[in-house]
């Protein structure tokens, strides 16, 4: 089986990678592995039908393609995770300890949005057949438009000048490693990693859940991909059912 990154196709300007990865696959052309980057996105994909914005050539934002026919449905959380951890690793090696992971799978570098990860799921039946899995981090750029979470790029924090090619090859890499223990006991070590460098893990966050605002603490996210939250008691959430306000 190719190696995630394998190949690596340079796109001058796509809608979406998501998009443009999701219709080759329908068209038959392409196998694991095949990692599509786009200079430009003009439609940019994030969670819950928002738009990722990124400037032209300064940044990654790019689509990964993983053969899933070996894994089961119930796996797509540690897919999650996997890829979470494998941006996790490449943006601490120069960002630093500031970085975290923000449930269920954004990126943080103190409490400013660094990067973020949309993975579409291609299933037939009981069968998981492949996953597209796109990957958004702000590396250059230093000017962003009015955004509901301020962000920050890897330049911002380092003051440095990054390849965003070479960086997204190293996050090939990471997921590499992390890829072939999904679906195996092995995998609980990556699943505490994941709880380790979780974003205000033991601390209180507000959230609105309708119109009912409340404070609980982060405490894990457990096995299923839920996060645990204490109020009095502890009480799990599935991604979606509530917006983290702070």
């Amino acid at each position: 089986m190719a190696h995630f990154g394998e190949p690596l196709v340079i796109l001058s300007s796509v809608d979406s990678t998501n998009n443009h990865a999701m219709k080759r696959l329908k068209e038959g052309k392409i196998a694991h592995g095949t990692t599509f980057f786009a200079l430009e996105q003009t439609q940019g994909k994030g969670q819950l039908a928002k738009r990722w914005e990124s400037r032209k050539g300064e940044n990654i934002t790019m689509s990964v393609v993983a053969d899933c026919k070996n894994l089961q449905i119930q796996h797509q959380t540690q897919l999650s995770s996997a890829v979470a951890l494998a941006c996790y690793t490449m943006l601490k090696n120069y960002a630093g300890d500031e970085v975290a992971i923000k449930w269920p799978n954004d990126l943080y570098w103190g409490d400013r949005k660094a990067g973020g990860i949309l993975i579409e799921n291609v299933i037939l039946g009981q069968n998981w057949e492949t996953a597209i899995i796109g990957i958004g981090i702000n590396i250059n750029q230093t000017e962003f438009g009015l955004m509901e979470r301020k962000p920050v790029s890897l330049k911002q924090i380092t003051g440095k000048y990054f390849n965003p090619i070479d960086l997204a090859n190293e996050i090939c890499n990471e997921l590499e490693l992390i890829f072939s223990h999904i679906g195996k006991a092995t995998f609980d070590q990556f699943h505490d990693a994941y709880n380790a460098v979780l974003y205000k893990r033991d601390q209180p966050v507000k959230f609105r859940e309708g119109n009912i605002q409340f404070e609980a603490i982060v405490k894990r996210v457990n096995q299923s991909g839920h996060l645990v939250i204490q109020q009095g008691v502890e009480r799990e959430i599935a991604s979606g059912e509530l917006e983290w306000l702070s």
